[in-house]
């Protein structure tokens, strides 16, 4: 009588495919760590000063950490890595300000001059390096300028109505009129500037006005106190010894 046959024990299943089963490969599915570093980390193609279009090649002191000419999703994502332009972007992130319950036109003024500039300047230096060319840049460019005109113009209206409360009527809007139509000057010279120097005297009118309106005000034509100005700085004087002790 032929003797049992012994039936052979299952083979054991590969260690190396079960894990590999069992456990998702990193090049499959990133981890979010590394999908977050990733996006921290400046790409490896950060230009210098000299490789720029000359329209980028307008500040010859920073020599390096240019963004190459970038789309909008590059420029986004710029957003989350360290170069040449990230004080700019970062400093310019519209800030809302104080709201004033009364003469609220008046107050909308305080409000869109106060963060108008932010959000122009913001759009400005994160956008500068798209890749359409020079004309997108020089739109870019005024539309900085028109964020700071409004600043001058609407954001100065508060002040000048203050300035000239005292006064009669016909030398009130006078005075108010005057200012803005410096300021539509203004406008038209920032949008027409073709230079740096150009761009930064489109607004002397509006702020020259804007001096002598603040010395009417602390005259008695003003209506105001000629020692009032010196309080100011008193003011500004206390708290800057209080915060020195604190």
């Amino acid at each position: 009588m032929a003797p049992d046959t012994v039936a052979s024990p299952p083979a054991a299943p590969d260690s190396s495919q079960s894990s590999a089963c069992s456990q998702p490969t990193d090049s499959s599915q990133p981890t979010l760590v590394k999908q977050v570093q990733r996006m921290l980390t400046p790409p490896a193609d950060l230009l210098e000063w000299k490789d720029m279009p000359q329209h980028l090649q307008f500040n010859p002191y920073v020599l390096t950490g240019y963004r190459p000419l970038q789309g909008v999703k590059g420029c986004l994502s710029s957003l989350f890595y360290v170069h040449n332009e990230t004080i700019n972007i970062l400093t310019h992130v519209p800030a809302m300000m104080p709201w004033e319950k009364d003469y609220r036109f008046l107050s909308w003024c305080h409000l869109v001059g106060s963060v108008a500039p932010w959000c122009g300047s913001f759009v400005y230096h994160l956008f500068m390096n798209l890749e359409n060319g020079e004309g997108i840049y020089y739109r870019l460019l005024q539309l900085d300028m028109l964020g700071i005109w409004i600043s001058q113009s609407f954001g100065a209206l508060p002040m000048v109505t203050a300035t000239v409360y005292c006064l009669s009527s016909p030398l009130k809007w006078l005075l108010i009129i005057s200012y803005s139509l410096l300021c539509i000057w203004g406008l038209y010279k920032a949008m027409t500037a073709s230079s740096p120097w150009q761009r930064r005297l489109c607004f002397l009118l509006p702020f020259s006005m804007r001096i002598i309106l603040t010395l009417l005000r602390i005259s008695k034509l003003g209506g105001g106190n000629p020692s009032s100005l010196t309080h100011v700085f008193l003011q500004l004087r206390c708290r800057f010894e209080r915060g020195k002790t604190n």
